[in-house]
């Protein structure tokens, strides 16, 4: 594993090692009364342990640039380059067998171990649907961008569902069909944006602890809006421009007008009220039902007894 530093950043760790250089040399030969020892030694080891701390702090902020020279796992490649070669031509992925090094796979960033965290490729040409069993299957992918291409088909459930999963992006797609209900568990982001999806929002959203970014409007969504009571985190959401209905959940209901709009029969703030409902309940059916019955019952007694009555003659 190379690291790569910038001049800038050489220099700053130079200008720290020759100021404690510098101090160390000045209070050792100091021209002034002697100094003790163990005072130096304090200070030199107070500056040491910032030095240290400094370099670790150093190492982990640029960590996932020293793994820009690995060579991409084997197991990787082989799952990228079964994804590409399911999209006919002409696109503007250039991968091949013969790359080994990470960096040099457009649109691909790496871990120190050489597998695939990143796949950012938006507006490559990419026709046709999303193969399974593919880049689902990367055991480390945490963003995944396909957003602005011409993909159309099904969210093969691999995708949405791996569990390494943070960032999804498939807006301005033309992907259609149900929304799969097995979401990764520390999911952060959903764009799912000017598609043509069906279907109800799966219910296994409002469980997304992590979720803090959530779009799907421009689809042809419909039912009821989940209430996303458990989303603690979830501060952009827009369900607009679908065929959702029902009152809108309390939890959801901070969010602007703007994020339900362009649903007719959605209703409730921040929307326009939900109307008062006119429908009898079961038990209200049942009581005219038996009431209606018991009245025809007694007209039905009365007429009888009426047409049973036998006049008697009177005798002069």
């Amino acid at each position: 594993m190379s690291l790569k530093l910038s001049i800038l950043e050489i220099e700053s760790f130079h200008f720290l090692v020759e100021k404690l250089k510098l101090k160390i040399i000045v209070l050792c030969f100091s021209p002034y009364e002697k100094v003790d020892m163990t005072y130096i030694y304090i200070s030199t080891m107070k500056n040491l342990q910032f030095l240290a701390v400094a370099t670790i702090i150093f190492l982990l902020y640029n960590l996932d640039e020293t793994t820009a020279d690995n060579d991409i796992s084997n197991v990787d490649k082989e799952l990228l380059l079964k994804f590409s070669s399911s999209f006919p031509p002409p696109h503007k992925l250039d991968w091949s067998s013969t790359i080994r090094n990470c960096k040099d796979w457009v649109g691909i960033k790496c871990n120190e171990k050489g597998n695939v965290t990143d796949i950012n490729l938006p507006t490559k040409g990419l026709y046709g649907p999303i193969p399974n069993n593919t880049i689902g299957k990367l055991g480390s992918l945490k963003v995944l961008s396909l957003r602005y291409n011409f993909l159309n088909g099904s969210l093969p459930a691999d995708i949405i569902s791996n569990p390494s999963l943070k960032n999804l992006y498939l807006q301005n797609n033309n992907l259609s069909g149900n929304i799969p209900t097995n979401v990764s568990p520390i999911i952060m982001a959903i764009d799912l944006s000017n598609n043509s999806f069906t279907g109800k929002i799966p219910d296994t959203l409002k469980d997304l602890t992590y979720l803090t970014s959530l779009r799907l409007q421009f689809n042809n969504l419909l039912g009821p809006v989940p209430d996303f009571i458990h989303c603690t985190n979830l501060h952009a959401l827009n369900l607009s421009h679908n065929e959702l209905n029902g009152p809108i959940p309390f939890s959801l209901q901070k969010f602007q007008d703007s994020s339900f709009s362009g649903n007719v029969d959605l209703c409730g703030p921040p929307l326009n009220q939900c109307p008062t409902s006119t429908k009898l309940t079961n038990g209200a059916i049942l009581a005219i039902a038996i009431g209606s019955f018991l009245l025809i019952a007694i007209l039905l007694c009365c007429f009888l007894k009426k047409n049973d009555r036998v006049e008697i003659p009177l005798v002069n």
